[in-house]
C-alpha cells in the first residue's frame, strides 16, 4: 500500500500494508451477500439488483479512495476527485466506481498490478512532462503556416467524428479525410521543430470538442438540428485556422475564439458546467492577447461575432446560475463591452456585448435580481436594435432580437408584470412570424413560435392552452422529448392524469436509449407524481426506486418515497427516507420540521422519537426563526418530552407569527394542567374548542389532540359525526 499513498498519510489512517488488507476484508466481506453498508454499496445494489464481482469492484474503489485521503469515515460523493491530487490514482479509482457495472475494471488483479507499478507510472509521466518543458524553452516564437494545418487536422478529425454520427454525411466524411491526409503531408517536414505547439494546440482543441462529440444526448430524437450545427461549426473553425498566419499569439487568438464559440455549443446541448469552463478559458486567452497588444479586432471570428444565440430556445438552452456561472458571464459581458468601446466600427463586438447581456439577464432572473435583469435585457435589446439598423436584412439579428423579447417576457411574468410580459411576447412573436414568412420551410421558426406561446401560457396559468401549443411542437417533431415533457406538465396541472401519464411514459421511452442522460431520473419522478395522484402507490414506488437507481441521492425521489411509504403504512421505511433526505439537506428547515412532525405524530408508535423530534425542531427554528409551523412542532415536542414550563413560550411565539389557533392552545392547556393550573387549562381548552368548531370534524389529528386534552382534564370527548 505504500505505493498508493505516502507513509505520512498511511500513518494518519492507521493502516499498514497488512492493515489495508484486513480493512478491505472486513469492509467487503458481506458485499456479495448484499448486506454491506450503504457507504460501500454499488448503485445496482441500492436498486435491488443481485450482487456481483463488479459490485465488489465498486466497493474496492470506495475503500481505495478512503485509503488515499486517509479517512475511512468519508463517503465517496460528487466532487470526490478534488480530494485526490494524484491524477493516476484518480484514474484508478474512477475505473472502479463507474455507474454502469460493465464499464468498471474487469477484475481486482488489474487494479493491483497498476498500483504496484504506480511509482514507475509516475516516473514515466514526469519524464514526458519534462520533455515538453525542454522543447518549450528551445522553440522560437515565430511559427509558420504549418501550425494552422496541425490545428486544422485536430478540428477536422473532430468534425469527422460528428459526421460519422450523421450517417447521411458519408461524402462529407470522405472529403474531410482527404483534406486531413493532405494537411499531414504538408506538416511532415516541419513536424520535429513544431511538435510542442502541435501538441499544445491539438490538446486544447480536443478538450474543447471532446465533451460535445461524446454527448449522449445528441442521440436523442429531436436533436438532429443541433447535430448539424455542431458538424458545421467544427468545419468552420477548421477553415478559420487554415487561413491564419500562425504564431504564438495567433494560436491563442484562434483558440480563444474556438473556446467561446464551443461554450455556446456546449450550452445548447445542456452541458452548462462545461460551457462556463470553456467561456472562462476563452476570456483568459482574449485578455492575454489584449495585454500583449495583439489586434484582436482583426480576427475574423471576433469581427463577425461569436454569439449565435440558441437556435431552439428551451429551458435546456440557457445556463443555470449555480457555481461560477454569474461571475463568468458578467466577465464576458464586460470584456465584450471593453472591446466594443475600443473598436466601435466592429459589429461583432456589439453582437457579443448584446449576447452577453442576453445570457446575463437570464441568470439574473434566476437569481431574482429583478432590477439587474431588466437593465441587462434593455441593454441587449438596444444592441440588437442598433445592429438591425446597420444591417436591416440580417435575419440572425432579427432572430436574436426576437429571442431576447421572449426572455424579457419570461422575466416579466416572474415579476408579476403580466401586461408588460404580453407586450414583450407579442414583440418576440412578431419577429419570429416575420422570419417564418421569409423562410416558410424552416421549421425552427414554427417551433419557436409554438414553444413561446406554450411556455407563456404555462407561466400565466392557462394550462389547457399550453397543452395545445405543446401539441403543435409534437406535430413538428413527434420524436422530440421536451414537448412531451412540457405537455405532460400541462396535463398534470389540469388533472388530466391519463394524458400526463402517456406523455411522461413517452419521454422515459425516449431517454432510456440515451446512456447517462441526467434527465431520466427526473422523468421517473414526474411519472411517479402522476401515479400518486391516481392512488397507485405501488407504481409510484417503482418509479421513485428507478430514479434512485440512477441517482442514489436524488432528493425528489427520496421525498416522494417517504410520502408513498407513509400512505401505505410502511412507516419505518418512510422514516428512513426522511432521514436520508435531511442527510443531504441538513440546513433545510422545512425538511427538518417534516421529519420532526413525523416522529411526533406517526400512527406507528414504534417510529416515535420525541427527543429526536425536539432536536430537529430546535435546529429548524435556528435556521428559520420566523416560521410558525416549526415553533408549533417544537412546542409539541417540548410537551412530549416533559418540558412543560417551556411549552407555552414556544407556542405563544407560534401564535404571534400567525394567529391564535387550536393547535397551539390545546397543548398550552395540557401543559398548564401538568403544572397544576387546571382552571386556566380548562379555559384554554374551551377557547381551542371554539376556534376549531368549523373544521374539527374533518381534521382527525386535531380531534385526536383535543380528545387527549379532554381526557386529561376530565371533560367530555369530542365525537366524530361520522
Amino acid at each position: 500500500i505504500g505505493s498508493i499513498v505516502d507513509k505520512e498519510a498511511l500513518g494518519k489512517a492507521g493502516i499498514t500494508a497488512t492493515g489495508f488488507s484486513t480493512e478491505l476484508n472486513s469492509r467487503l466481506a458481506n458485499s456479495s451477500s448484499g448486506s454491506g453498508t450503504y457507504l460501500y454499496m454499488a448503485p445496482e445494489i441500492h436498486a435491488g439488483r443481485p450482487p456481483s464481482m463488479q459490485s465488489d469492484i465498486f466497493s474496492l474503489g470506495v475503500l481505495l479512495y478512503q485509503a488515499v485521503i486517509a479517512d475511512f469515515s468519508r463517503p465517496l460523493a460528487q466532487g470526490w476527485e478534488e480530494n485526490v491530487e494524484d491524477s493516476l490514482l484518480r484514474d484508478d479509482i474512477a475505473s472502479c466506481i463507474q455507474g454502469e457495472p460493465q464499464r468498471r475494471i474487469s477484475d481486482g488483479a488489474r487494479l493491483a498490478a497498476g498500483l504496484r507499478e504506480l511509482d514507475s507510472r509516475r516516473k514515466l509521466q514526469a519524464e514526458e512532462d519534462q520533455k515538453l518543458k525542454d522543447l518549450a524553452r528551445a522553440r522560437q516564437r515565430r511559427r509558420t503556416f504549418v501550425w494552422a494545418s496541425a490545428v486544422g487536422i485536430s478540428l477536422m478529425l473532430v468534425a469527422t467524428v460528428f459526421a460519422i454520427r450523421e450517417n447521411r454525411r458519408a461524402q462529407f466524411q470522405t472529403d474531410l479525410a482527404t483534406q486531413a491526409e493532405q494537411a499531414k503531408i504538408e506538416a511532415t517536414d516541419a513536424r520535429e521543430r513544431s511538435q510542442l505547439y502541435f501538441e499544445k494546440a491539438q490538446a486544447a482543441v480536443d478538450d474543447l470538442f471532446e465533451g460535445i462529440s461524446q454527448n449522449k444526448r445528441l442521440n436523442t430524437p429531436g436533436f438532429h438540428q443541433v447535430r448539424k450545427e455542431l458538424i458545421t461549426s467544427a468545419l468552420d473553425y477548421y477553415r478559420d485556422f487554415s487561413g491564419l498566419e500562425i504564431d504564438d499569439d495567433a494560436i491563442r487568438a484562434g483558440l480563444s475564439a474556438a473556446c467561446i464559440h464551443a461554450s455556446e455549443i456546449a450550452n445548447s446541448v445542456g452541458m452548462s458546467e462545461e460551457a462556463i469552463a470553456l467561456l472562462d478559458e476563452g476570456m483568459i486567452l482574449a485578455r492575454q492577447l489584449m495585454d500583449s497588444g495583439y489586434p484582436v479586432a482583426e480576427i475574423p471570428a471576433f469581427r463577425d461575432g461569436l454569439f449565435k444565440g440558441p437556435q431552439f430556445y428551451t429551458t435546456s438552452t440557457v445556463p443555470h446560475y449555480g457555481g461560477r456561472t454569474f461571475e463568468v458571464l458578467q466577465g464576458y459581458r464586460d470584456l465584450m463591452t471593453q472591446l466594443r468601446e475600443a473598436n466601435p466600427d466592429v459589429p461583432g463586438f456589439l453582437n457579443d456585448q448584446a449576447g452577453g447581456d442576453f445570457y446575463l439577464a437570464i441568470v439574473q432572473g434566476q437569481r431574482r435580481q429583478r432590477n439587474d435583469a431588466e437593465a441587462s435585457i434593455v441593454r441587449s435589446l438596444a444592441g440588437w436594435e442598433e445592429l438591425r439598423r446597420i444591417a436591416p436584412d440580417n435575419r440572425e439579428y432579427l432572430l436574436r432580437q426576437s429571442t431576447t423579447h421572449l426572455v424579457h417576457a419570461q422575466n416579466q411574468v416572474a415579476n408579476s408584470e403580466s401586461l408588460q410580459a404580453l407586450r414583450s411576447l407579442q414583440s418576440g412573436l412578431k419577429g419570429l412570424e416575420e422570419l417564418a414568412a421569409l423562410d416558410p420551410e424552416n421549421l425552427m421558426y414554427k417551433w419557436n413560435i409554438a414553444h413561446s406561446r406554450g411556455t407563456f401560457a404555462m407561466a400565466v396559468g392557462d394550462h389547457k392552452a399550453a397543452a395545445e401549443h405543446f401539441s403543435s411542437l409534437i406535430g413538428i417533431d413527434p420524436n422530440a422529448a421536451w414537448p412531451h415533457e412540457a405537455r405532460g406538465d400541462a396535463h398534470f396541472k389540469i388533472k388530466n392524469y391519463a394524458a400526463a401519464l402517456e406523455d411522461y411514459s413517452k419521454v422515459i421511452e425516449f431517454l432510456r436509449g440515451v446512456e447517462g442522460d441526467s434527465k431520466l431520473n427526473d422523468r421517473y419522478n414526474d411519472r411517479a407524481r402522476v401515479f400518486l395522484a391516481l392512488g397507485d402507490h405501488a407504481k409510484a414506488s417503482e418509479d421513485y426506486q428507478e430514479a434512485l437507481a440512477l441517482e442514489p441521492d436524488n432528493r425528489t425521489a427520496l421525498r416522494g418515497l417517504a410520502f408513498t411509504y407513509t400512505a401505505v403504512g410502511e412507516h419505518a421505511k418512510a422514516r428512513d427516507m426522511h432521514e436520508r433526505y435531511i442527510g443531504l439537506t441538513p440546513d433545510d428547515a422545512n425538511s427538518l420540521n417534516e421529519l420532526a412532525w413525523y416522529l411526533l405524530t406517526c400512527p406507528d408508535e414504534s417510529v416515535h422519537d420525541y427527543e429526536r423530534a425536539r432536536e430537529l425542531a430546535k435546529k429548524g427554528i435556528e435556521l428559520k426563526p420566523d416560521n410558525a409551523a416549526i415553533w408549533n412542532t417544537y412546542g409539541i415536542a417540548l410537551y412530549r418530552t416533559g418540558a412543560f414550563e417551556e411549552v407555552e413560550p414556544a407556542l405563544a411565539e407560534s401564535m404571534r407569527l400567525q394567529t391564535r389557533n387550536a393547535w397551539d392552545l390545546v397543548f398550552i392547556a395540557m401543559a398548564r394542567f401538568k403544572l397544576g393550573d387546571r382552571e386556566e387549562a380548562v379555559n384554554l381548552f374551551e377557547e381551542a374548542r371554539e376556534l376549531s368548531a368549523e373544521h374539527i370534524q374533518s381534521d382527525d389529528m386535531l380531534r385526536g389532540f383535543m380528545n387527549e386534552a379532554a381526557e386529561l382534564l376530565g371533560l367530555a370527548e369530542i365525537r366524530s359525526d361520522g
